[in-house]
């Protein structure tokens, strides 16, 4: 945690809204893949980043963990947020800037 300027209370409250502290003593080899989705965002909202990369950080989510994931997001006053999805991400549940879609292999703007 000392790399992105992370703390113990950050790492604690994330686990607690990620619903993750009842299984993180377990081998990661043991972890389903919502799971492990779970352990991979509480990395990446743990610290100081400027910026977070979330590559279909709604898939293998169930749906509370979806909603604690939005609140994470819109939470995060600050950071900047780059999300790749192949499912569209509804606008009522984060507030982007700017969507971009590829389409015919070229990236447009929506």
């Amino acid at each position: 945690m000392h790399i992105k300027g992370g703390h113990r209370q950050q790492a604690a409250s994330i686990q607690s809204m990620l619903h993750i502290d009842n299984y993180l003593g377990n081998p990661c080899g043991s972890y389903s893949s919502g799971m492990l989705k779970k352990l991979s965002l509480l990395l990446a909202f743990i610290g100081n980043s400027e910026w977070i990369f979330l590559d279909e950080p709604f898939t293998t989510l169930d749906a509370e963990t979806q909603q604690a994931l939005q609140a994470l997001i819109q939470n995060s006053a600050g950071k900047g947020f780059i999300i790749t999805s192949h499912h569209n991400i509804p606008a009522e549940a984060i507030s982007f800037k700017a969507i971009y879609s590829i389409r015919h292999k070229t990236l447009e703007l929506e």
